[in-house]
């Protein structure tokens, strides 16, 4: 391992995109044939969104140095990943684990382009395969259970993260998720600890808050549910998901001229969204002010 590289390692695992690059480049120019300045350059594009073809150039030269490196298989899928070409990613993961079965990473990568593509079937084996051969990584936890959650096995979901909630229990996505599964068992209660749970951990989550909001709405503890939407906009005051949360949830104190000024802040935030246009014209339409239902 070069200076240079070690350098331009440090400055990537520090999230200094822009020194590691630099760093990378003066490697290259010395030795154009380093495999891992060629693939890490390949990483740091793609993380840093540059031009697609030339992180693929130093990925493609890395994997030609050395095919059998199975990492290599896995980043070059993932830049094939990141630009939505599914099936060009899905060989690559399937490469990298002939290489090394249990290469974890691939294997999870795998599942999200076969779900892409529409194996369901598929993409289940594999995230089970994935969560057995890692069951105390939380985005494997989570993968695997938002995949059974979406195809109708709530209840396996919810025992999933239990499950490795008990083994990990400071993984703030993971008490999220099981917020969410619990929320749709109509466990209310049970969503609401999971979601402050997910807060305590990580406070500086504003979703965490608008979902906490959302189940207290559904309990119909609106002040509650108010303050949550409060804490998500300070958290994050361009969160349009929080003002939309708390428009509904001002009309549901009648307090339509808060309710009014929120949706339209949802609105200038994100002007393609329906649900607060639908908001403000049903509210409108109840005042008698049809014009302005319609506009």
């Amino acid at each position: 391992m070069t200076p240079d590289f070690e350098s331009a390692l440090h400055h990537f695992q520090s999230g200094d995109l822009e020194s590691a690059e630099a760093e990378l480049r003066v490697a290259l120019s010395k030795n154009p044939t380093d495999v891992n300045a060629n693939s890490l350059l390949g990483v740091v594009l793609l993380n840093r969104e540059g031009p697609f073809g030339e992180a693929e150039k130093y990925m493609s030269l890395a994997l030609q140095l050395k095919p059998e490196h199975p990492d290599l298989n896995n980043n070059l899928g993932s830049l094939y990943w990141h630009k939505g070409k599914f099936s060009d990613a899905l060989e690559c993961f399937k490469v990298t684990v002939q290489q090394n079965p249990d290469h974890v990473d691939a294997l999870r990568n795998m599942g999200n382009c076969l779900e892409a593509l529409g194996d369901t079937t598929g993409a289940e084996t594999v995230f089970r395969r994935a969560y057995a051969n890692a069951p105390d990584r939380g985005d494997i936890a989570n993968s695997l259970s938002l995949h059974i959650f979406h195809n109708d096995k709530v209840d396996e979901a919810i025992d999933t993260l239990r499950e490795y909630l008990d083994r990990n229990p400071d993984t703030a996505f993971s008490w999220a998720n099981l917020g969410r599964f619990l929320r749709t068992k109509g466990l209310y209660d049970d969503a609401i600890q999971a979601y402050r749970r997910a807060i305590e951990i990580d406070s500086s989550n504003a979703d965490f808050y608008v979902n906490l909001s959302q189940v207290l709405y559904e309990c119909q503890d609106f002040e509650s549910a108010l303050n949550e939407c409060k804490n998500a906009i300070l958290k994050d005051p361009r969160s349009a998901n929080a003002y939309q949360n708390l428009g509904v949830v001002f009309r549901s104190l009648n307090q339509e001229e808060s309710a009014i000024s929120a949706f339209k802040t949802v609105i200038q935030l994100n002007p393609e969204l329906a649900p607060p246009h639908h908001c403000l014209g049903s509210i409108y339409f109840d005042r008698g002010q049809y014009e302005d239902s319609r506009s």
